[in-house]
């Protein structure tokens, strides 16, 4: 963390460290309640869905507050919880609120659109005195991308199959609809592509 020398010995810090502490703080104390660890059952790599940069996917297993059990998909950051990558955190969850779930300050229902992944929640994980933030979504079995390569006999150009083809002009107008919707937001997703579509 790079701070500016002030007068007399004063620490100085930049705005973006400013921010970056303020975020923790935010999760820390907005998240208190939400810490996960004995609710959540993951059994390592074995469960894990993707990987990428910041981020891994596992399926997970989380109680409910009834009881009951519930396949979730637990994005997972890498990086623990840190001045540095705070704000991105909390930028990422606050859109996700925006259309998926309960506002970051208090339980005003947002808008749910059936062809966008349902989110259910964020919470702290804290290992080995390390805190990482865990996003949790709904579970889907796979993505089209898999769907696409695996089956390319499914692949609408390559099939004779009037029900392949009718799947494909289904997925197609789903897609649009979510896209549609989530432009209405006013949110670009920067990263589409074929692993990102869940079905």
């Amino acid at each position: 963390m790079s701070r500016l020398s002030g007068a007399k010995g004063v620490r100085v810090y930049t705005a973006s460290e400013i921010r970056g502490r303020l975020a923790i703080f935010g999760l820390q104390k907005g998240l208190a309640a939400g810490v996960i660890g004995e609710k959540l059952d993951l059994k390592g790599q074995s469960d894990l869905l993707g990987q990428g940069a910041f981020s891994s996917v596992y399926q997970g297993i989380v109680k409910t507050e009834n009881g009951d059990k519930r396949t979730v998909a637990l994005k997972i950051y890498t990086n623990s919880l840190g001045a540095e990558n705070a704000c991105d955190i909390v930028n990422e969850i606050g859109l996700l609120h925006i259309f998926f779930a309960l506002g970051l300050l208090g339980h005003c229902r947002k808008q749910k659109h059936p062809n966008v992944v349902n989110f259910h929640g964020t919470s702290l994980l804290k290992d080995d005195g390390e805190i990482r933030v865990i996003l949790d979504m709904e579970y889907c079995t796979g993505n089209l991308k898999d769907r696409i390569f695996k089956n390319p006999e499914g692949a609408p150009a390559n099939s004779k199959n009037a029900d392949a083809k009718r799947d494909s002009c289904r997925w197609m107008k789903q897609i649009t609809a979510a896209l549609t919707f989530i432009y209405e937001q006013k949110v670009v997703h920067r990263d589409l592509k074929l692993d990102d579509i869940l079905i």
